[in-house]
């Protein structure tokens, strides 16, 4: 096996720079929940000056979250009510 010299390994190689999409995560697909786009829309982030990016994000990671929490205490209803039946 050849030795490298350390310019070979200080210069960039596009075969370690991902693009584009992942498709390799699963082939179940995904489905869009009308509340997850309603929320994304009612607040749009724009790049402006006066806007944070970090802030806009945590915005958004906090109503997912309680997103989730709202579907998974429905869920855990709807499975108690299916079993007392």
């Amino acid at each position: 096996m050849a030795q490298k010299t350390l310019r070979q390994y200080s210069t960039p190689s596009r075969s370690h720079i991902p693009t584009g999409l992942d498709n390799t995560q699963g082939t179940d697909g995904f489905e869009l929940k009308a509340g997850l786009v309603n929320m994304v829309q009612a607040s749009p982030f724009c790049g402006k000056a006066t806007e944070d990016a970090n802030t806009h994000l945590q915005n958004f990671i906090e109503a997912l979250e309680k997103q989730r929490d709202v579907e998974s205490t429905e869920g855990r209803r709807h499975g108690a009510a299916a079993f007392l039946r």
